[in-house]
């Protein structure tokens, strides 16, 4: 089943109720039930259908009340590449921390080909968790589209790891160093290139969802509480002021070191 919304319905939606873009409006609502809010609004067997019928009645953005938390849903990829660069900023950061790579998200019209193959990937495994065994089994071509994108991930992986290996970075405090040099304590056994490139994927597929995740509760509760956001940023200009940040500024940072930590435990 197709997403029905398509780019360009919010437009018409504004122009409809009105909405001056350069005003601060609240954010549109379907009308609530006194007792059950919004949950009326909701198909339970099947969320997001009701998320795709109300984004062309209420635009790119609107909230739902669903009794025992308030729901903002971003309804248009235009506004969600506008206002959630955390996903963008997660993976950059893994690439450059993790191995020395940069993916540079922020410098391309178009999202880099491993997030793509990533992208198609997992909606094909979120298919297949949803599907019987014999049907699986005879969607050749899925299973072979789905390998292509695991291969093409793999591919580049394999490929940071040879240029590691062709020219060491020993003074690369990452964790590519790490897997390729640590040996196990007890056996003596260093990490197989494949185990590595197993362990990179999964990093980079799963670790910056998570992190991204914890970036956008991070900032949301940053901004709703101006003193916490403010002692933030008096941290920061007093370890590192106008200076480029380095690795030993890390451990100065005290008091931003625990947001994450405050904000993944509301959320």
């Amino acid at each position: 089943m197709e997403c029905p919304y398509k780019p360009g319905g919010s437009a018409a939606a504004q122009q409809q109720h009105d909405i001056d873009e350069t005003a601060n409006v609240p954010i549109p609502q379907p009308p609530p039930h006194w007792f059950t809010r919004n949950l009326p609004e909701m198909d339970p067997a099947f969320p997001v259908s009701s998320f795709w019928r109300l984004a062309p009645i209420y635009g790119d953005i609107f909230k739902l009340d669903l009794i025992t938390r308030q729901s903002i849903v971003i309804s248009s990829w235009e506004l969600v590449n506008e206002v959630m660069n955390e996903s963008r900023l997660a993976f950059d950061m893994i690439g450059i921390c993790g191995f020395g790579y940069r993916f540079n998200s922020f410098y391309r019209d178009e999202i880099h080909p491993f997030a793509q193959h990533m992208s198609a990937a997992l909606v094909e495994a979120g298919k297949r968790a949803n599907r019987t065994a014999v049907e699986n089994y005879v969607r050749v071509k899925s299973t072979e589209e789905l390998m292509k994108n695991v291969n093409a991930m793999w591919a580049l992986c394999d490929e940071l790891v040879a240029e590691r290996k062709r020219n060491p970075k020993p003074e690369a405090r990452d964790i590519l160093n790490t897997m390729l040099n640590v040996s196990d304590p007890l056996t003596g056994d260093k990490l197989s290139d494949e185990n590595i490139r197993f362990n990179m994927v999964t990093l980079l597929v799963a670790g910056h969802e998570t992190t991204s995740g914890t970036m956008s509760f991070l900032f949301y509760y940053l901004l709703k509480n101006p003193e916490a956001y403010h002692k933030a940023q008096q941290e920061v200009d007093r370890v590192i002021g106008d200076s480029v940040m380095k690795t030993e500024h890390l451990s100065q940072l005290k008091y931003i070191e625990a947001t994450p930590c405050s904000a993944g435990n509301t959320a």
